[in-house]
């Protein structure tokens, strides 16, 4: 899961922050609200793509480890005796 946390820094500056300002500047527009959203959208993209990488990075190791731990229990059960 530790691996995870570069790509989704990256994917969250990279993709996230352009995303999430370009929708923070719309919505803040559709309500007439004065100020810009782009602040508010920047950090809500970069906040929600960082959590979602994480969040599949965790699911992918667990996935992982859990194969691991099968295939070695098989591995150990299958002993000659």
């Amino acid at each position: 899961m530790a691996a995870a946390l570069l790509p989704a820094l990256l994917l969250a500056v990279a993709a996230g922050a352009p995303l999430g300002g370009a929708l923070g500047r719309q919505m803040f527009r559709e309500l007439g609200v004065p100020a810009s959203g782009a602040v508010f959208g920047v950090a809500a993209g970069i906040a929600l793509m960082f959590a979602l990488v994480v969040v599949a990075g965790g699911a992918t190791a667990l996935a992982v480890a859990k194969l691991v731990g099968a295939y070695r229990s098989s591995r150990c059960s299958t002993t000659v005796k």
